[in-house]
């Protein structure tokens, strides 16, 4: 028995006899076992920490009896022909006891019976058993699976005979049919505590540290307001209490998609592993009336300029060389490359590239990888760099970042966690520019950070440029946008993309900044520089 079972199962090692002393019989009984053992060892292995379910015996008959029923309700009405049913019965035989054989068989299956009709229960009828386990939420331990296997070839050799019996015209009713009784679930008194079953869900299935810290929070919530942490009492009037209970408290999106989802994902989870048999969300929906729409989501034309005006002003001075950085270039590049904010603010020096096109042309292009960060997608793309950004100068800059990340320094972290990035502290900073009085985009109907991709979603879109875009599709019913190749990268440079209106850094004999003319005239000058300024 595998290592990782020995404390759920109490047990170093299962017994199994052959129910056989010829070497032939044995090998061929020998691959059956532990195809069945392996079998048990995964699906133990696959729900870990759940506590076996204890079955009487008349929950035993009544689940059996659920295959009798699925095969009379498949066949009943019209069985076929005789010998089919004759045939079956014949070969399901061995895996029925003794005294419910219909026929002889050769005598080594006389030997060791108990163990060897319950390993032939297990290859005639043991996947039917799984899934019936599967559909009751139900997790038994060995031996009682072996049981319901027993249990369930002898049911499906009533079913057999009963067939048989109808393919030779006879429909009068089978006495024995009614031996099943009905099923009554099993009741558990083991807690399921939702930390739990949580830590499983994220050990599995490995979210980012973003999305564990928002689900946690919703599920806490949820849980807070149920007065309790165990997921088995959460019944579908509490699930309805609490929607009526958060649709008083904010928005109805915020409700359908964080309140209702993180909780229903878990609990669908928990019932796929069979920890739990219900999901009390089950027909739950969220209704709200959308709020009025008022303005598009991107930016105006207007508030781009106004931004990347301000992105060219001299910053102050006790900003690091980072954060500057961040001001000057990342609306430039989320400007021209339709990339998330948090895209960019992880960027490295190392992920500017040259990227040789088909027809050997080399472009510049930022790479976007999960090694640098967080990438919703978790896949890496390429995004040319618009000329325009290359005859600023950004390249210089990146050449200056040799080694070192282009917009946080990982030295000057100050706590945080890797729910809470660094590059996402310089994200918020800018989007916090955005809103200052420097800039004033304050229209609460726009993202002051993800303003630009939908901004360059509907400038490609203008231009129909769907074929050559490098920018990874948006959700679900919204029109595709294949990524592009490098095949592409010129004709997007150089003949489709213009520039934004309005917006250029002005030059005066190479210089570009006004203390740069203040220390040409006077090295060693200090004080504030002031606008405007004449020039000779």
């Amino acid at each position: 028995m595998p290592e990782s079972l020995h404390a759920l199962v109490g047990k170093r090692e299962v017994k199994i006899s052959l129910g056989t002393k010829d070497p032939i019989e044995a090998k061929k009984m020998l691959s059956i076992v532990s195809a069945e053992a392996d079998a048990e060892w995964a699906r133990l292995i696959e729900t870990p920490g759940r506590p076996h379910d204890v079955l009487t015996r008349e929950q035993i008959v009544a689940l059996s009896g659920e295959l009798y029923h699925d095969l009379l309700k498949e066949h009943g009405s019209d069985p076929g022909e005789p010998w089919q049913w004759a045939a079956k019965l014949s070969d399901i035989q061995r895996a029925l006891p003794e005294r419910m054989r219909t026929g002889r068989l050769p005598t080594t299956f006389f030997q060791g019976w108990f163990f060897e009709i319950g390993t032939q229960s297990q290859y005639f009828v043991g996947e039917q058993i799984d899934r019936l386990l599967d559909r009751k939420g139900l997790n038994v331990d060995w031996e009682t699976r072996i049981k319901l296997c027993m249990a369930g070839a002898t049911a499906v050799a009533q079913a057999y005979r009963e067939l048989e019996k109808r393919a030779n015209d006879d429909f009068r009713p089978y006495p024995d049919a009614q031996r099943f009784p009905d099923w009554k679930n099993v009741e558990r008194t083991e807690p399921l505590l939702w930390r739990e079953a949580y830590a499983l869900y994220e050990a599995e299935n490995e979210p980012a540290p973003a999305s564990v810290k928002r689900q946690k929070g919703s599920l806490a919530s949820f849980f807070e307001f149920q007065g309790h942490d165990d997921m088995m009492r959460v019944t579908h009037d509490d699930v309805q209490r609490w929607v009526a209970h958060r649709l008083n408290k904010v928005a109805g999106r915020t409700v359908r998609y964080a309140d209702v989802a993180h909780p229903r994902t878990l609990f669908i989870y928990a019932k796929g592993k069979r920890l739990i048999d219900h999901v009390p969300f089950e027909g739950v929906k969220v209704r709200y009336k959308e709020k009025p729409k008022l303005r598009e989501r991107e930016f105006t034309l207007a508030e781009a300029e106004r931004i990347l005006t301000a992105s060219l002003v001299e910053p102050p001075r006790r900003m690091s060389i980072e954060g500057a950085a961040a001001r000057r270039w990342v609306p430039w590049l989320c400007a021209y490359s339709g990339a998330r904010v948090n895209e960019i603010t992880q960027a490295r020096a190392l992920d500017v590239t040259e990227v040789k096109s088909q027809n050997g042309q080399l472009v510049w292009c930022i790479n976007i990888t999960p090694e640098a960060g967080r990438v919703k997608t978790n896949k890496a793309r390429s995004v040319p760099l618009h000329p325009h950004l290359i005859e600023q100068g950004f390249l210089d800059y990146v050449e200056s970042r040799k080694g070192k990340h282009l917009f946080y320094d990982p030295k000057r972290r100050r706590g945080g966690s890797d729910a809470n990035p660094q590059y996402k502290k310089v994200g918020e900073r800018l989007a916090a520019w955005v809103r200052s009085a420097a800039i004033s985009v304050t229209d609460v109907g726009v993202d002051p950070n993800h303003g630009w991709r939908h901004l360059f979603r509907s400038a490609t879109l203008e231009r129909a440029w769907r074929k050559s875009m490098a920018m990874p599709g948006p959700r679900s019913g919204s029109p595709p946008f294949p990524r592009c190749r490098p095949i592409d990268l010129e004709v997007w440079h150089e003949r489709e993309h213009g520039r934004y209106p309005g917006v250029g850094a002005a030059t005066l004999e190479g210089d570009t900044y006004l203390h740069q003319f203040y220390t040409r005239s006077d090295p060693d000058v200090s004080g504030r520089t002031t606008v405007p300024v004449l020039w000779d």
